[in-house]
């Protein structure tokens, strides 16, 4: 089942892009807010390379979630209104496809 960005709950475990300069494997964390928007707050799990941390990511870097119901990763589908405006993010950070 796809969800939108809006939908995750806090709490909820995340998989997101890679830092490329730190390690070609995803990062995974979990939610710590409710927010709804481009930004969402994350703790970042250690492993992969990555160490623990707590930070905002733009939703675009969050590509799946742990679905509790049916025990597996589901993908997250980004919404027309978020990618415009990440889109305009994106190219004014010069990074046009979120591989910063």
């Amino acid at each position: 089942m796809t969800i939108e960005h809006n939908d995750l709950k806090k709490g909820t475990r995340v998989k997101m892009t890679p830092f490329y300069l730190i390690s070609n494997e995803l990062r995974s964390g979990v939610l710590i807010d409710n927010m709804k928007g481009i930004t969402r707050l994350v703790h970042i799990n250690e492993e992969n390379g990555y160490f623990p941390d707590m930070g905002s990511v733009y939703v675009d870097e969050i590509i799946g979630y742990f679905n509790e119901e049916t025990d597996r990763w589901e993908a997250i589908k980004l919404n027309n209104k978020h990618f415009k405006q990440l889109e305009k993010i994106r190219i004014m950070l010069g990074d046009r496809y979120g591989n910063l």
